[in-house]
């Protein structure tokens, strides 16, 4: 009990020392931020994300449902311009119906371990920019892993319109087991500060690649901020053609820690 107690109290403390400092997210959009977290800081941003799309193959239609639990990121600041990244974690579910006969796979997927680090900061039009790059390492449930390390990049990019709008993009590659065929992908998204505690954001995003169709998203959001150190979200998107989901629905909370 005493333990319980001295735990709570270092926790509210921590939030204490740090009140100062704003805390930016990579979530709930797609679009990831330009911010790196501050050195000895240690970051977490997690939730889940339930995906269904109705498609037909054949003249036979199938519904996929997904559900993904604790799609977590943890950051960790380890230099005043960058930061050590883990995404570790997230249980899936997934359901395949057609012709009333149901089959699923589930199980954690790959972790995946990388950075963030600063290039330049915003000056005049030209935007304050960032590399972020991942390895999907063959860590997690035997059905949903494959043997090989794969990478991931993108650039993030951020323009300050007003005081209390901002607008950020992101640009890059990502590839996937047994391919040597990049997957292109883009984000951009416009933030607006409702008040203090509450924000909200509409955006756009998709990828495609030289052998496949493109898939694009429209989707938006809300965040609230009941302390400086703690945040809470919920949002959704819908597909705009049919090679996209037809909606995903997702809600989260990110906490940061001081050294």
């Amino acid at each position: 009990m005493k333990a319980t107690v001295v735990f709570i109290l270092l926790f509210q403390f921590s939030f204490l020392c740090y009140a100062q400092q704003e805390m930016e997210t990579d979530r709930p959009d797609q679009t990831e931020c330009t911010s790196i977290v501050p050195v000895g800081s240690f970051q977490v941003e997690t939730g889940f994300v339930f995906t269904q799309h109705k498609f037909k193959e054949d003249s036979v239609l199938f519904h996929a449902k997904q559900l993904e639990y604790g799609t977590t990121l943890i950051r960790i600041g380890i230099f005043k311009n960058a930061e050590f990244r883990l995404e570790a974690g997230e249980y899936q579910q997934y359901k395949l119906t057609t012709d009333g006969h149901t089959s699923s796979i589930e199980g954690f997927i790959p972790f995946e371990i990388g950075t963030k680090i600063h290039i330049t900061e915003e000056k005049g039009i030209l935007p304050q920019t960032v590399f972020i790059g991942h390895l999907e390492l063959p860590i997690g449930s035997n059905n949903l892993v494959g043997k090989n390390v794969v990478p991931t990049f993108r650039f993030s990019m951020s323009n300050t319109l007003t005081k209390k709008i901002s607008l950020g993009y992101n640009v890059g590659m990502e590839w996937e087991q047994e391919s040597s065929i990049p997957n292109y992908v883009y984000t951009g998204t416009i933030g607006l500060d409702l008040s203090e505690k509450f924000g909200c954001y509409v955006e756009s995003f998709g990828n495609f690649s030289t052998d496949n169709f493109p898939e694009t998203y429209l989707d938006g959001g809300l965040t609230f901020s009941p302390m400086i150190n703690l945040m809470f979200d919920v949002s959704g998107g819908i597909g705009l053609n049919d090679n996209s989901n037809d909606y995903y629905l997702s809600a989260g909370f990110s906490f940061r820690l001081p050294k």
